[in-house]
């Protein structure tokens, strides 16, 4: 089978969790979210809906594009990895405001001032838990 070819994805039975993941592989080896908006989902069955969300969740940290985010619609955990990834990549805190879950805006907050060396970062983290590690380690050169 051609290594980039998305069509011949298509022959694999629909019934198969290897059809959606060869269609998550090509596209997010092209980098194409077009691609991955074509991914089946034919019942609600985990195993075909998080090809569908790591495809989206591959392809935009690959493009660097938080936008794509956007398109993870089937598991808030994937959409907040996405997000959280980019933040911290890019040293933008503000994409932590769009988390869902207020454990990951946290921990989002945490990484971003740790990876960027930004320890004023660390005035945003409000669980414990995190703001001491927060302190401790963006402090560090």
């Amino acid at each position: 089978m051609g290594l980039n070819n998305y069509s011949l994805c298509n022959e694999i039975n629909s019934k198969s969790e290897y059809r959606n993941n060869c269609k998550k592989e090509i596209a997010v080896k092209k980098w194409d979210v077009q691609l991955c908006k074509n991914i089946d989902i034919f019942n609600d069955k985990w195993d075909k809906i998080k090809h569908k969300d790591n495809c989206f969740l591959e392809v935009a940290i690959k493009n660097n594009d938080s936008s794509i985010c956007e398109e993870i619609i089937y598991s808030t955990d994937i959409k907040d990895s996405c997000i959280s990834e980019l933040a911290v990549e890019n040293n933008r805190p503000k994409y932590c405001e769009n988390l869902i879950d207020k454990d990951n805006i946290n921990s989002c907050y945490s990484r971003v001032a740790v990876h960027n060396k930004n320890i004023e970062l660390c005035e945003n983290v409000k669980w414990t838990k995190y703001y001491s590690t927060c302190k401790e380690f963006s402090s560090k050169k």
